[in-house]
């Protein structure tokens, strides 16, 4: 019998102008393996605003939420003890992340650092994480001041993810705004050190591409960068901290006429397969083959998200299913992933979740 999972939904609580969305904040819900279906837990009812981006701690104890509150100089990063018995969160403490928006959360894998990427006010902070879970002070912080050279929407740097790469003292930072990938590394006594830096200047990066998420292929040979506003995805070898450009792939077709807005991207647990979202005018997950030897991509096909502006998805620890959600229709969907083609189908199961934007699974 396959091992059940906790499903955790983060989501918006206030629309951009304000108003409420109707979001409890984080919600929780038993995830049946066999079968793909979904038994709500509980939710967080309020506790913190606009948990927008959530993740769990490497030992899955604790989770981590980003407060997107759209105001300036209000982030926050929130901490939430996990009970394993029935998945419930309780809250434990929260600080300012040290600028906007903090849009994308980390903990590193030795669960003492908390990672938080600022987007409004373009800056990335770490905190300590304590014994107990909870959030500490801040320990190394850095202010982005470049532009893009495309004007239009990157007036100023937007950091969109900061995440420690698996298996590595290193720390990847991607900026929407200033087309940029920068690779750090912490050394205790002198602080956060760029190992290496991706931009419009070395070729590696397109100006206007705007790069967004990443995925970490399981072998540790390549990084996949996903370019939000050209929708396109830069596959990179990754060698000790240095990457170099392999390839660059459409999530689209070449007929398709922008504006792009791809958003989130993922592999499949086994490395086999590639998986990356489209918003905008597409509303679907593009789906590719993985080489195991040169990282490069092969398109297999394309799935109906079956809502809009799929921001964030996931796919569950056993592989065979894949969770999406649709934040603009508010609809979680569940698709049954075949694991020899990497096709996807719709399994019916559909839950209802006001401005859903995270999702993340652990092990039951």
């Amino acid at each position: 019998m396959a091992q059940d999972s906790y499903l955790y939904i983060g989501s918006y609580t206030t629309h951009k102008d304000g108003t409420p969305t109707g979001s409890e904040g984080i919600y929780v819900y038993h995830f049946h393996s066999e079968t793909g279906k979904l038994d709500s837990i509980s939710c967080t009812e309020g506790v913190v605003e606009s948990p927008s981006f959530i993740t769990p701690s490497p030992n899955n104890l604790y989770l981590y939420a980003g407060s997107d509150t759209r105001t300036k100089g209000e982030g926050t990063v929130s901490a939430f003890d996990i009970n394993k018995s029935n998945g419930r969160l309780t809250f434990l403490n929260k600080q300012p992340s040290g600028g906007d928006n903090p849009i994308y959360v980390d903990v590193a894998a030795n669960n003492a650092m908390l990672l938080a990427a600022n987007y409004g006010s373009g800056s990335f902070a770490m905190f300590k994480v304590n014994a107990d879970g909870t959030i500490g002070h801040r320990f190394s912080f850095k202010e982005f001041e470049d532009s893009s050279t495309i004007a239009s929407g990157q007036s100023k740097s937007h950091p969109h993810m900061a995440a420690q790469i698996p298996n590595s003292p290193f720390m990847l930072v991607t900026d929407l705004g200033t087309d940029a990938v920068y690779v750090y590394i912490y050394l205790s006594q002198s602080g956060l050190q760029v190992k290496g830096q991706l931009d419009t200047t070395d070729g590696n990066m397109i100006a206007g591409n705007g790069p967004r998420h990443v995925a970490f292929q399981p072998n540790g040979k390549h990084i996949y960068v996903l370019e939000e506003k050209s929708g396109t995805i830069g596959v990179f070898s990754f060698d000790l901290g240095d990457m170099e450009l392999k390839e660059r792939v459409l999530m689209h077709p070449d007929t398709a006429a922008g504006p792009f807005e791809a958003a989130d991207i993922h592999f499949s647990p086994d490395g086999k397969f590639l998986y990356a979202s489209n918003r905008g005018k597409e509303n679907n997950i593009v789906i590719y083959k993985v080489s195991g030897r040169s990282g490069k991509l092969s398109l297999v096909g394309y799935q109906s998200t079956l809502g809009e502006t799929p921001r964030n998805f996931t796919i569950d620890p056993t592989g065979n299913f894949l969770l999406v959600a649709n934040q603009t229709t508010g609809n979680v969907v569940v698709f049954k992933r075949d694991t020899k083609t990497g096709l996807l189908t719709p399994t019916g199961e559909t839950i209802n979740i006001p401005q859903p934007s995270c999702l993340k699974m652990i092990w039951k």
